[in-house]
């Protein structure tokens, strides 16, 4: 369990890894993660001694999570900042995923400049490279509350069963000033095959 821990300033607040041998039951709770570029990052790899490793029956619930775009340009440039994401290389399934009850803010850019990028900077986000060869299952999203993203509240391109997206509360997004199309500002955006798909009660 990882729990309690106030973090501020750091490019990634948090690595959750489903890297080892056993990456099973890993809890990230109740922890303040302010000013950073990204501020959860889920890695979900196979070990180089066992093909069946990945990120199982986890838990990212009651997080504080702060992002603050404009700081961190001038040392990242056009790398997308993210709320909790999936990196996007991840190779292993993941299963039996929850995200529950985290605060995640954007603060507002202050930057009139165009940044293509903007359209993958995400409150909540699944997209690898790798997801449509993935079947990941039973994943659930609930009671969330993001704000400011600068486009897709919640965003996820994957191959999955049992994927539960629910009572979430999803405050202005789209609110970068780049060129890019309005389907990318909107509170969720869904693609990829998934099977038993249940989106119910969110507010936008």
């Amino acid at each position: 369990m990882f729990s309690n821990n106030f973090i501020s300033g750091y490019t990634n607040g948090i690595n959750v890894t489903g890297l080892a041998v056993s990456s099973t039951g890993q809890e990230i709770v109740n922890n303040v993660i302010k000013n950073v570029h990204t501020g959860i990052t889920i890695w979900s790899y196979f070990d180089r001694k066992n093909s069946n490793s990945g990120l199982r029956d986890s838990t990212i619930a009651n997080n504080k999570i702060e992002v603050n775009v404009d700081s961190w340009r001038s040392l990242w440039g056009d790398t997308p900042n993210q709320g909790i994401w999936l990196e996007s290389n991840s190779k292993t399934k993941i299963k039996n995923l929850n995200i529950i009850n985290n605060h995640i803010y954007f603060y507002k850019s202050s930057s009139q400049d165009p940044h293509d990028v903007d359209k993958l900077v995400y409150g909540i986000a699944f997209g690898s490279n790798n997801l449509s060869q993935i079947n990941s299952e039973n994943i659930r999203i609930v009671g969330n509350i993001i704000e400011n993203t600068l486009s897709a509240g919640i965003y996820l391109d994957m191959t999955a069963q049992s994927l539960e997206i629910s009572e979430n509360k999803i405050f202005n997004p789209g609110q970068s000033q780049s060129n890019f199309h309005n389907d990318y500002r909107v509170g969720i955006l869904i693609g990829g095959n998934i099977e038993n798909l249940s989106v119910n009660g969110n507010f936008l």
